[in-house]
């Protein structure tokens, strides 16, 4: 596991999204009853009973769909305050990369599949095989043999917090 932690931003979309397909489903329905009962849809339909029923539909969706996106956020909390608190209790260590193959990019970031050697003190180093999303700003730097600062919590050595932009001291 790297140091990927999830962003604030995806939630506030998540509610604003919830809230307004909720919102559009109440207008629906309230449309529809200001609608003239003879009004027909363009393959001849009623079109107030369109409404309620489409409204209906997307509400029940949406209704049923918000606790599911609280359940998410919630667990999106706690996925934050454990990277935080390994983050906190991690030792700084050394990262050096042993290879690396482009797996997929796209405009912002590529997806690396890395061998990598890990070291950090009071512990032999180890090697660990990667799957890392990293901004495309950074591939250009990357070789075999290249050092990159990384924090290590004790309890989870599996789980790695890489600064992508830094430099590794030397002797650690």
């Amino acid at each position: 596991m790297t140091n990927q932690e999830p962003d604030a931003a995806g939630k506030a979309v998540g509610y604003i999204l919830g809230f307004l397909i909720i919102g559009g489903a109440i207008a629906m329905l309230i449309a529809s009853f200001y609608v003239s009962p003879e009004a027909q849809t363009d393959s001849g339909g009623s079109l107030q009973m369109f409404l309620r029923y489409s409204g209906g539909i997307i509400l029940g969706l949406g209704v049923m769909g918000l606790p599911i996106g609280i359940i998410l956020h919630q667990e999106n909390r706690k996925k934050a305050a454990r990277l935080r608190e390994l983050k906190a209790s991690a030792v700084p260590g050394v990262l050096r990369i042993v290879s690396f193959e482009q797996l997929y990019a796209n405009e912002d970031s590529v997806e690396l599949s890395l061998d990598v050697e890990i070291t950090v003190p009071s512990r032999q180093p180890y090697r660990m095989a990667l799957k890392q999303w990293i901004p495309t700003a950074y591939v250009g730097r990357l070789r075999p043999d290249e050092r990159l600062p990384v924090r290590v919590p004790a309890s989870e050595p599996g789980t790695l917090f890489i600064d992508w932009g830094g430099k590794a001291e030397p002797g650690v």
